[in-house]
């Protein structure tokens, strides 16, 4: 099957195979699963095993983007590519009239399970997969004072790492966008990663996104100030802006250096 043969993702035609093998670059999810020493996937596979714990899955979702690579060829740089493993199980938080999870778990064969330990355990005692998407985007939750909203990322990632730890086996963890709403919370699952040692991502497939503008800066760049304008609202879209922005700037002199601190301005004209 080649690039050209594929559909066009707002065809009102497409299947859902179709939407699903059209997958945006959210090749985030699979990152650090090298990690895992030859022979070290789960039940003895080659291939590495993987849980997806999601908010809601729907058209366009985040849930929705981040499984299209892992469930069938998808584009990523011109290039037609097939997944690297397999999505084994998924967990739910919310269902409405527009999930499509329900769905693709049927054509795939991939049980729904009704609690992340029992997604993580594939139905059994121990953790039975080799990594673990955590998606907490969209979905009805509560606001902060702030205006962000209460996304239970902090609430998947400490039931994935009470599996983690039961099993004493690490694997692997993809955050969708950020850690949490709350900084305390936020430095609690990074120290935690740190901890037990295993992988810990967090991240959107914005970065990996096509860019309209074809701009690319050269490696050793030497850059004296840089801006990114985005719309949306507050944190939302604020770490969308930070990331196009970080993956831009990295190619500065002296490389990858990271980002020392972010100030928030409200209120600006």
């Amino acid at each position: 099957m080649s690039a050209a043969n594929l559909p066009h993702p707002l065809s009102e035609s497409l299947s859902r195979r179709d939407l699903l093998k059209l997958g945006a670059a959210a090749l985030a999810g699979t990152a650090g699963l090298n990690w895992l020493n030859p022979g070290q996937a789960a039940a003895g596979t080659k291939r590495p095993q993987v849980a997806a714990i999601y908010t809601q899955c729907f058209y366009l979702s985040h849930a929705y983007h981040i499984l299209h690579p892992f469930l069938g060829p998808y584009l990523f740089n011109g290039k037609l590519l097939e997944p690297q493993c397999d999505v084994i199980s998924f967990y739910g938080d919310q269902f409405t009239d527009r999930d499509l999870s329900r769905g693709i778990a049927k054509q795939f064969g991939i049980p729904i399970y009704k609690t992340i330990p029992e997604a993580l355990c594939n139905g059994g005692d121990e953790l039975a997969v080799d990594a673990v998407l955590s998606i907490g985007e969209h979905g009805d939750y509560p606001d902060t004072k702030y205006g962000q909203t209460k996304y239970p990322r902090k609430r998947f990632f400490d039931a994935i790492v009470k599996v983690m730890e039961q099993s004493d086996r690490f694997v692997p963890v993809f955050s969708d966008k950020h850690f949490s709403y709350r900084w305390d919370w936020a430095r609690e699952m990074y120290d935690t990663s740190r901890k037990h040692g295993f992988p810990m991502m967090v991240g959107s497939s914005v970065p990996l996104a096509e860019r309209t503008i074809p701009l690319e800066l050269p490696y050793g760049t030497e850059i004296e100030d840089a801006v990114s304008i985005h719309g949306g609202p507050i944190e939302k879209y604020d770490i969308h802006g930070l990331e196009v922005l970080q993956s831009m700037v990295e190619f500065r002199k002296g490389g990858e250096t990271g980002i020392s601190s972010v100030q928030f301005l409200k209120g600006m004209t």
